[in-house]
């Protein structure tokens, strides 16, 4: 591994334990190494022969502390302050459902494509602001494709290349999530762009909007910000798909019964 990639790797590493209040001594052992070993790594050199990161300790040390290895090998001076901020949110909502403390909800789009009614699209969520009221009939799925303004993420059309896109169509079923620490609703939708006139269109696009109380946030989608992003967030998509159940307790029974259970 180069010296720079190493440096990176150990300050990251550094970071996490310092928010965490995490003794460097204590991950030491968690990951099998002798109490020392990870400062001397920061102080070596491996392109001068010196200890070298093996990528088997990073994946302990990224298991330790729960985050990926891409995370740990980020170099965040790189990227802008709000880039960091979306990678750290999304990294960290990435953790807590692989580790089943997030918990994901599912409205599938078997249930998207029975609305046929306006005056129910709110139980689509922050997506359905600003919905046209006739939607497009698609002999394919024998149902009726609905085109979104795009008040939230796509405003008045958003230029993505040479093209200026104005509305989105929702292709996959979409999940949400509570985040108690926070008090709002994450949703993920799965789109695609087209301009005005149809002629041009962008797929597979995942959407994040958050609310808050009664207003919606359009935080992200995984076009608009780095490579990074938009993969971490693809992540968390699936995730949420492979997380979220029709067979699962809801959230709040859930607490209910632990809070039994536990009793």
């Amino acid at each position: 591994m180069e010296h720079k990639q190493q440096q990176i790797i150990m300050k990251n590493i550094d970071r996490l334990l310092k928010k965490r209040n995490i003794k460097r001594s204590s991950l030491e052992d968690e990951v099998e190494v002798s109490r020392g070993y990870l400062s001397r790594l920061k102080k070596a050199n491996p392109d001068d022969n010196g200890l070298n990161m093996s990528y088997e300790l990073l994946k302990k040390i990224a298991d330790g502390l729960k985050v990926s290895m891409d995370y740990l090998m980020l170099d965040g001076m790189d990227n802008t302050t709000d880039e960091n901020a979306l990678i750290e949110f999304i990294e960290s909502l990435y953790t807590m459902s692989v580790d089943g403390t997030q918990f994901w909800n599912v409205f599938t789009h078997k249930q998207i494509d029975s609305i046929n009614d306006p005056d129910d699209f709110d139980k689509l969520g922050p997506i359905s602001k600003r919905v046209f009221e006739t939607g497009e009939y698609d002999p394919e799925s024998r149902s009726y494709k609905y085109a979104w303004i795009g008040w939230l993420s796509l405003g008045n059309g958003r230029k993505i290349g040479e093209t200026i896109y104005s509305k989105e169509y929702i292709t996959d079923d979409f999940f949400y999530a509570n985040i108690e620490k926070i008090n709002s609703t994450l949703y993920l939708y799965r789109v695609d762009y087209t301009d005005t006139d149809g002629q041009h269109k962008l797929t597979d696009i995942i959407e994040a909007y958050l609310v808050n109380a009664d207003e919606a946030h359009f935080l992200c989608n995984s076009v608009d910000w780095n490579e990074y992003i938009s993969s971490k967030l693809r992540d968390l998509y699936q995730i949420a798909r492979d997380n979220s159940s029709v067979t699962r307790l809801g959230e709040d029974a859930r607490k209910l019964l632990n809070l039994f259970n536990n009793d």
